[in-house]
């Protein structure tokens, strides 16, 4: 029962590191597509700026939270179980 809570734990930060990552790329296509068809930044709306950069912030540092705290007590619950039989 204990396997499944932590695989249940682990299924849902990876959704959320996905979901994560997927917003970053979207916040990057669109500045990339204000780049290209002639809009610089200074004539989007400055709240689409200030959105951006939020979320590329929280981004961050959720990933930094993620890899730094967490990961490294997960990593043991990855490795396979050894038989110890003699």
């Amino acid at each position: 029962m204990i396997n499944d809570k932590n695989k249940k734990i682990r299924i849902r930060f990876s959704l959320l590191n996905w979901l994560g990552i997927t917003i970053l790329v979207s916040f990057f296509v669109y500045g990339i597509h204000f780049d290209i068809f002639g809009k610089k930044f200074e004539d989007v709306d400055p709240l689409f700026v200030k959105l951006h950069y939020v979320v590329i912030i929280i981004f961050v540092l959720y990933m930094y939270i993620y890899y730094r705290f967490l990961k490294k007590n997960w990593g043991k619950l990855d490795k396979p179980k050894k038989n110890k039989q003699r």
